[in-house]
């Protein structure tokens, strides 16, 4: 609605929501599709998917910001103290 208005301070979120929304029915589509063809294999292509996710966030933390390897594993360590100087900073857009 804003996007129509000529409201553009917000479309920041449309992108966002809608890459959620696509990959929240592209996900269950395909867990449907999966689940159909080979019922008993049908959540090894998950398990895979998000174990591969977690390992390559630690390999990040522990290069990128020299954490050791089991403080990134258990997320244990004093995370706070050495990401102070990590920001977020949005950029302004026309």
């Amino acid at each position: 609605g804003q996007l129509i208005r000529g409201n553009q301070t917000n479309l920041w979120r449309l992108y966002i929501l809608s890459g959620l929304t696509f990959s929240f029915w592209l996900g269950g589509l395909s867990g449907y599709e999966a689940s159909k063809l080979k019922r008993q294999y049908s959540l090894i292509f998950n398990a895979i998917f998000f174990a591969t996710i977690g390992f390559s966030i630690i390999v990040y933390f522990v290069i990128a910001h020299k954490v050791s390897f089991c403080d990134a594993f258990f997320g244990i360590g004093k995370f706070g103290v050495k990401f102070k100087k990590v920001t977020v900073k949005r950029r302004k857009t026309d």
